[in-house]
């Protein structure tokens, strides 16, 4: 055997524990997540694909993340691994997987809420956040795609020249048009 130090994994994600080698590892990871899967864990059923995929690019495991995520309401995640296992299955001439990534992507298209923001008039510094992620204050009256669930919106700007904010919880249903109409209120 060859000494000498070892690759060190690339930095980001840690890494788990490789579960043996390569194919055979990713293959354990996924009859674990099936396993998962089948008995209503579906953070561990997510977990367990993705680390397999990182091993490996399957599009079958991917469909199979995708629809952990969208039973566990992670429908934005859901639709983006169902596109990319759509990618990889026209890449590959795999028809089956092409049907069935097809059908996914416009079910979770349907099922997706969304958000959009309807700022104060005439305030020029407003900042919002959406569950602690910043929205672009230049894109507010988009339409973000969002999970189902519980979600919170602050913001804040400066009236007549006073600091002032909003705060408020919502609870988005499959399908909903979240609009945030933002009235900020000066400190008591």
């Amino acid at each position: 055997g060859v000494s000498g130090p070892a690759p060190s994994p690339p930095a980001g994600e840690e890494e788990a524990p490789a579960a043996g080698g390569g194919v055979a590892g990713a293959i354990k990871l996924i009859q674990e997540a099936l396993t998962a899967d089948q008995e209503g864990r579906l953070d561990e059923c997510i977990e367990k694909d993705r680390a397999a995929l990182k091993i490996e690019e399957m599009p079958r495991t991917r469909l199979h993340l995708a629809s952990c995520e969208s039973r566990n309401q992670k429908l934005v995640d859901a639709l983006k691994d169902a596109q990319k296992a759509l990618e990889v299955g026209i890449q590959k001439r795999d028809a089956a997987v092409m049907k069935v990534a097809r059908t996914r992507v416009k079910e979770l298209l349907e099922r997706i809420p969304h958000v959009t923001f309807v700022p104060p008039p005439g305030v020029k510094d407003i900042s919002v956040r959406f569950d602690d992620r910043p929205v672009p204050s230049d894109a507010l009256t988009k339409k973000f795609s969002i999970d189902p669930g519980k979600h919170k919106v602050v913001a804040e700007g400066s009236v007549n020249g006073f600091p002032a904010t909003f705060t408020e919880d919502y609870d988005v249903r499959e399908k909903e048009l979240l609009t945030v109409r933002i009235t900020l209120k000066p400190p008591a």
